[in-house]
């Protein structure tokens, strides 16, 4: 099996020799040839220069457990790393406008839920907004290519997924996930696809011959990535699911199980022969208590069903439990689905109606893969701006859009935006639609906001959009031609309400408190970060304006002040010089500054 990064070693780099590359990647995306090479030190060793390299969830030698949120090494081999690490984090415009291209290397784990697909959506977004070609290394998703089942995740219920619809087991690899998201939500990227060489559709990890590189410090094994969609949903309600044990995510069960014998002879009855509960008495991962429950054992991987063993287990431990379990239903994203099984409906009855509403997005998934489940031709190195030839799997891979940037618009009354239309072309080539032939419509409320097309032969945006006085939610609309694109819009005051500054080890951070989701924007001058963003000043600040004094050994003070059109403007005087990073958190602006030298 040759996988991307391989292919692109050998095959693939003089198309990027002389360019600014940054990477996405971490070890686990470790090269087959030569056996778990590592990806960074592999490219370099070969001549490439890098630029930036951008971490995901976990870091770099995914070793950071998911609540801990501490800045990373600054350089890897000389190369500068930006931490990407915590749910929906994206990369900031600073760090990535001056990059041609951006290689992306990262191992995603086929659920819905795991934060590697969204850190890989985050990347594409910004890429479309700056214009930087996107190049995908596919690897393996690790638990197969077939399957595909669980609800469809619900967007905007969740910030951090952002708008992108999904069942819990998608079946897509890395790169037909890109080619998706990049479609289907008209992010507006120059797209290339590296693929492998000898994976198939029905392919487990097991069934690749690689060994097992764990993205996570909880998926130490491809068994637990595959236990990993089933059992997720009692994590944290009431129920240990042996996370940082040496089996995770297939051991459950907690101190007040005292009779683990009924708890496996329930969950049997109710689950397929490709699995099976044993009972168990363990220890918690402190060694303080004794847990009863059960250990469950994947006898036949290829036919292990995620949801359906995932309702088995919520019911039968609702069953035991009552009060004291709790499951996590907000990792469904998927209200309706979440009622049915708190109004204990029957099993099969779920799985049809989750079927149903899966049915169309089948359709849809099958234009993007790119890989069938026997031999077959070897696929070319999928280089945008070059003809695509048919796979014998998608319907199609590439098809003309529009692409309206930004993504999500997110108002106060009379806050103006700036809107790009891009077209993107069968061949991904990029091209800005004349700003006379473009139609604006806004779909909501009325006056809930207007747009302002720009005067011709002006440089730049070709329009903007302004809030009105009305607030409230609908859907900003662009069309040329044959062509359209919908943006979500929402017009509500931003409030914000208070500034907190905590001091880390290594590291200061600074948060401001808003009432929703806001765009913002910052520059780093000498000894001063300055941060703008439009709406009024509440809660703990001082409407007309005001500073604090700080005793502390990196920020001297932070001012802060509002203009009449609502222009807010923070000022952090430091003390010394300073890395900027900027996690992402939702209706938080997060900067955690890092002290040089």
């Amino acid at each position: 099996m040759r996988l991307g990064i391989d292919r692109l070693l050998a095959e693939g780099l003089s198309r990027l020799r002389g360019r600014h590359v940054g990477i996405l990647t971490h070890a686990a995306a470790a090269s087959a040839h030569p056996l778990l090479g590592d990806p960074l030190e592999l490219l370099l060793d070969l001549g490439l220069k890098v630029d930036a390299l951008f971490t995901p969830m976990h870091g770099y030698w995914s070793d950071l457990p998911q609540d801990e949120d501490r800045p990373l090494r600054l350089s890897y081999y000389g190369v500068p790393v930006f931490s990407l690490h915590g749910i929906g984090r994206r990369p900031t415009a600073a760090v990535m406008k001056d990059l041609d291209v951006l290689l992306i290397n990262v191992q995603v784990l086929g659920c819905n839920i795991n934060a590697h697909l969204y850190t890989l959506a985050r990347c594409l977004e910004v890429a479309g907004e700056l214009g930087i070609e996107v190049v995908i290394l596919d690897r393996p998703n690790p638990v197969g290519g077939e399957r595909v089942e669980g609800p469809l995740a619900h967007p905007f219920l969740f910030p951090e997924r952002g708008q992108y619809r999904l069942p819990l087991r998608h079946g897509l690899t890395a790169g037909e996930l890109a080619l998706m998201l990049n479609e289907e939500y008209r992010l507006g990227v120059a797209l290339s696809v590296i693929p492998m060489e000898g994976w198939r559709r029905g392919m487990l990890w097991q069934d690749t011959g690689l060994p097992w590189l764990a993205p996570s410090p909880a998926l130490p094994t491809a068994e637990a990535v595959l236990a990993y969609g089933a059992t997720v949903f009692a994590e944290k309600s009431g129920v240990s699911v042996g996370r940082d044990t040496y089996c995770p995510f297939t051991r459950l069960g907690d101190s007040w199980i005292t009779d683990p014998f009924r708890l496996a002879y329930e969950l049997n009855r109710r689950v397929g022969q490709a699995v099976r509960f044993r009972p168990a008495f363990f220890r918690s991962v402190d060694r303080q208590q004794r847990l009863g429950g059960v250990e469950m054992h994947i006898l036949d991987p290829h036919r292990f069903e995620w949801f359906e063993t995932a309702l088995a287990l919520i019911q039968v431990f609702q069953e035991f439990a009552g009060n004291r379990f709790n499951p996590r239903f907000d990792l469904l994203a998927n209200p309706a689905v979440a009622e049915m099984i708190k109004q204990r409906r029957p099993v099969p009855e779920i799985k049809a109606m989750v079927e149903s509403e899966l049915a169309p997005w089948l359709d849809l998934r099958r234009r993007y893969l790119l890989y069938g489940d026997s031999e077959q031709q070897r696929l070319p190195l999928l280089w945008m701006g070059d003809s695509l030839p048919a796979t014998g799997v998608g319907t199609t891979l590439r098809r003309p859009f529009l692409s309206l940037h930004p993504l999500q618009l997110y108002l106060s009354p009379g806050e103006a935006q700036p809107l790009q239309l891009l077209f993107i072309d069968e061949q991904g080539r990029r091209t800005l639609p004349p700003s006379e032939e473009i139609g604006w419509s806004v779909e909501g409320e009325e006056a809930l906001a207007r747009v302002e097309r720009a005067p011709l032969g002006r440089q730049g945006p070709q329009a903007k959009v302004v809030g009105g006085p009305r607030t409230g939610s609908g859907f900003l609309v662009a069309r040329w031609r044959e062509w359209e694109v919908r943006r979500r819009l929402e017009v509500l005051p931003l409030v914000v309400s208070n500034i907190r500054v905590g001091v880390h080890p290594g590291y200061v951070r600074m948060v401001i408190d808003l009432n929703r989701e806001a765009a913002y924007e910052w520059r780093l001058e000498t000894g001063i970060l300055r941060i703008t963003c439009y709406g009024r000043l509440g809660g703990k600040l001082n409407p007309e304006g005001g500073e604090m004094v700080l005793a502390d050994p990196l920020i001297q003070r932070i001012t802060y002040s509002s203009e009449p059109s609502g222009l807010i403007t923070f000022e952090v005087y430091l003390t010394k010089p300073v890395a900027v990073d900027t996690p992402y958190y939702d209706r938080r602006i997060v900067f955690d500054l890092m002290p040089l030298g």
